[in-house]
């Protein structure tokens, strides 16, 4: 529409007794630069936007910019030429409804007054400069006359200065306040009962507000002490950053089945030396009944000869923002990308962390 509204400015500032070839031409010389780099400039942040690692956003872009590209190519195609149907309409005086031929506002003086409110108008061909069929629009005169006077009394633009003074100053303040991120209520309406569920989580349980997996796959021996002892030092990586909390958080199965062992060893013949025996010995005592949260945690074969995936849960703690999320999502990827375990952590949460890196 801002398109729309440049050109039919430009047209109207040209000379009504022109022909209409001539009328376009110069709407198009005074129009069609302005409209063409707002048009570039606009696709151009739009495009920008298709690299990003979003598909939402990146999708969103993309045909924006589309849009926009079609919506400029239109402009100076196809509405140039309803503005050369409009002019030729306007030049042989027809009404821009009916299409009738009506009378110029000078020459109307002895029509009825609805006539002369919708139907008269055009330039006279006796007197084609007649001020009457020649005015400006109301809000053109405004702006030409009054608003423009306005803008040269000397304490107007005084007044104009400081209150874009003041405007600068406001927005480098909110500059120095702005925080990158959208906080997960942004995403739900106003009147979503998901809204008052992230208040309340806010408002309550940021002390200890969620839990990262830590998933190991592959194919491991858990009965070799190496793999032990490399399990428990990846944990303890974790466990050592500000904002994961203490070791008594953490859940590890692995840990409370080797405490297990050791508690037991005496009254127990539990048998954790070979990978068959371990598995055995763990189904056995330690992953019975229905309700076990521990087998959840754990991915067997289909003849339970191998533990193909598992998974431990860190506690995140005392987290005051979404930079702080950022940081926790950042660090524990960065201690699974280094251990030589196959490790994945991964928390629900994370896809609105990613977007603030």
């Amino acid at each position: 529409m801002d398109d729309t509204f440049v050109m039919l400015s430009a047209w109207r500032r040209t000379d009504a007794t022109s022909p209409t070839r001539d009328r376009l031409a110069h709407a198009y010389a005074d129009a069609a630069v302005s409209i063409t780099i707002t048009s570039m400039t606009d696709m151009l942040s739009f495009f920008v936007g298709a690299f990003t690692t979003f598909p939402c956003v990146r999708i969103f872009c993309l045909y924006t910019g589309a849009s926009v590209f079609t919506v400029y190519f239109f402009h100076i195609t196809f509405f140039g030429a309803c503005m050369a149907y409009a002019g030729n309409a306007e030049e042989n005086n027809r009404h821009g409804v009916l299409c009738i031929p009506v009378t110029p506002r000078s020459e109307a003086g002895n029509r009825s007054i609805v006539y002369r409110l919708f139907c008269a108008g055009g330039i006279s061909r006796v007197d084609p400069k007649n001020k009457k069929d020649n005015a400006d629009h109301c809000i053109m005169k405004f702006f030409g006359n009054q608003w423009s006077r306005l803008l040269n009394i000397p304490a107007i633009k005084v007044l104009v200065i400081m209150v874009f003074l003041a405007y600068l100053a406001m927005a480098l303040f909110g500059l120095q306040k702005l925080q990158e991120g959208l906080e997960r209520k942004r995403l739900s309406r106003d009147d979503s009962y998901s809204v008052q569920f992230y208040n309340m989580e806010e408002e309550y349980f940021r002390q200890f507000p969620y839990k990262v997996q830590v998933v190991i796959n592959g194919d491991l021996d858990y009965s070799d002490k190496l793999v032990q002892e490399g399990l428990d030092k990846l944990l303890d990586e974790l466990e050592e950053d500000e904002m994961i909390a203490e070791s008594f958080y953490t859940e590890s199965w692995l840990r409370q089945w080797l405490s297990f062992v050791k508690l037991n060893s005496e009254y127990l013949e539990i048998d954790v030396s070979n990978k068959q025996s371990f598995i055995d010995s763990l189904r056995e005592y330690f992953l019975v009944g229905e309700e076990n949260e521990d087998a959840l945690d754990i991915r067997f074969d289909a003849n339970y000869t191998k533990i193909t995936a598992s998974r431990f849960f860190v506690q995140v703690a005392n987290v005051t923002s979404l930079n702080d999320d950022r940081r926790i999502m950042e660090f524990a990827r960065r201690i699974a990308d280094k251990s030589t375990f196959n490790v994945t952590v991964f928390h629900p949460y994370f896809i609105f962390f990613d977007q603030v890196c």
